[in-house]
């Protein structure tokens, strides 16, 4: 069974960056956030009640959200402290979707979040491969910043915010980045260039191979 997952923009993890603090906070009051916020339970309802109880179950798409970074996140889940494996209390908010939705730990569901690569070339493998970017600030910054280059994935999202997730009962392989070259920026028409040229998408496709 595979489900593909669109979850609302505009309010994204990490939540460290410095120059705007309340950045991708579910529990404040930027109205992005307040519909993201509705969407953890809903989701996690959704994959309690029809993932199908052989593991084969293959989940991915945009969740707009670092699934890494809120994985080893420190933060409490909700904002009242309280497990995240029991029922969401009325008028308790979500801190943190990926362990709001897998009750605090991958360990305690029956998917695995798939480790992204970036095989386009060895710097973008290298940097890729360093988990590292997810946790510090300022490797994640410079790794963002490298890998939009068209030389290497060329989108100007290219990690982060899209992933997939897997189920025990499948075999497990890599996700791999799709490089997008010149085809992930936006340029007007220049001189040099009479057409303008239109970014096929701002995230960088993921990709992988599972068997039964």
């Amino acid at each position: 069974m595979k489900s593909i997952v669109h979850l609302k923009s505009s309010c994204v993890s990490p939540l460290d960056d410095e120059s705007d603090p309340r950045r991708g906070h579910l529990e404040g009051d930027d109205p992005n956030c307040q519909i993201l916020q509705r969407q953890p339970a809903a989701l996690e309802a959704w994959i309690e009640r029809d993932a199908p109880g052989d593991g084969r179950f293959v989940l991915l798409g945009d969740f707009n959200r670092s699934l890494w970074y809120e994985g080893q996140a420190s933060q409490t889940v909700r904002t009242d402290g309280s497990d995240p494996t029991t029922p969401l209390p009325s008028g308790v908010k979500v801190t943190n979707l990926f362990k709001e939705v897998f009750d605090g730990n991958l360990a305690n569901t029956s998917l695995m979040l798939l480790h992204e690569t970036c095989p386009v070339n060895a710097a973008s493998k290298a940097i890729c491969d360093d988990l590292t970017i997810f946790t510090d600030s300022a490797k994640r910054k410079d790794a963002k910043k490298a890998l939009s280059f068209k030389e290497n994935l060329g989108c100007r999202n290219p990690i982060e915010l899209d992933h997939i997730l897997v189920g025990m009962g499948l075999a497990q392989n890599p996700a791999e980045k799709v490089a997008l070259g010149n085809r992930g920026r936006t340029l007007p028409a220049s001189e040099g260039h009479p057409d303008p040229l239109l970014a096929i998408s701002d995230h960088c496709h993921l990709m992988t191979v599972v068997g039964l």
